[in-house]
């Protein structure tokens, strides 16, 4: 069995396999980031932010070192909730395709040789059903082909 690692407390459970990281979460919760989080105001309303960039960074230069249990690395496309909840979403600015690209390879590396690790989880949420995700798709196959 598998525990989600992501920015919700949990209990410490024995029952568990090995963890993973739920990306962008993980980070949020577990990596000291300053100037994560930007606002804007909009209709009167403050909107949080966060740079792709950073995230992504934080990522793919963490250690991967953690306790005795497995755990397998994450990774995401984009993060944008405000299809649902409105100007309290949160959003991510600087998401590109190619961008996406360069990170899930540089992951991928990360999982194979420093995570020992046959899987790597992609968090692909999509509020916004009319962005084509079939890029990011292609992305991902092109990616896992290469290794």
């Amino acid at each position: 069995m598998v525990q989600t690692l992501g920015g919700f407390p949990l209990p410490s459970l024995d029952i568990f396999d090995a963890s993973l990281e739920f990306e962008p979460h993980y980070t949020f919760a577990h990596d000291k980031l300053d100037h994560l989080w930007s606002h804007t105001l909009i209709n009167n309303q403050q909107h949080v932010m966060f740079d792709y960039d950073y995230v992504w960074n934080s990522i793919i230069n963490r250690s991967h070192h953690r306790s005795d249990r497995v755990v397998f690395p994450g990774a995401y496309v984009n993060w944008d909730n405000t299809p649902r909840l409105g100007v309290r979403g949160l959003s991510c600015l600087g998401a590109t395709p190619q961008k996406f690209e360069w990170y899930l390879s540089k992951q991928i590396e990360r999982a194979i040789h420093l995570y020992n690790s046959e899987f790597l989880f992609i968090n692909a949420w999509n509020e916004w059903l009319r962005k084509p995700i079939w890029s990011l798709i292609n992305i991902t196959d092109f990616n896992i082909s290469k290794l």
